[in-house]
């Protein structure tokens, strides 16, 4: 019974995400996820970036140099590696 019941709650689970909205009923928009993540890279993270050390401190409360430390330790931990979840999307937890 309790296989029957955790396999119908995937199933409904399964079935919010066929339409690629989070809730059923729910409008999807469109946030320009990969412009947002150029324009960034582009501002802040190339050769010769438009912001300054100091704005990068402002808004992301840390030195450059410290944000490139902690991206390099976490690019080399395997416990977090993208796996696939129940629903077939990748996801960063373990």
């Amino acid at each position: 019974m309790a296989v029957q019941h955790r396999t119908f709650l995937l199933e409904q689970y399964a079935q919010q995400f066929k339409h690629g909205v989070s809730v059923v009923g729910h409008e999807y928009k469109n946030q320009k996820r990969e412009k947002h993540h150029k324009s960034l890279m582009e501002d802040y993270f190339c050769e010769r970036p438009l912001y300054s050390p100091v704005d990068f401190r402002r808004w992301f409360r840390m030195r450059r140099e410290l944000f490139y430390r902690i991206l390099n330790d976490v690019a080399h931990e395997p416990y977090l590696t993208q796996k696939i979840d129940v629903c077939g999307r990748q996801s960063l937890s373990p």
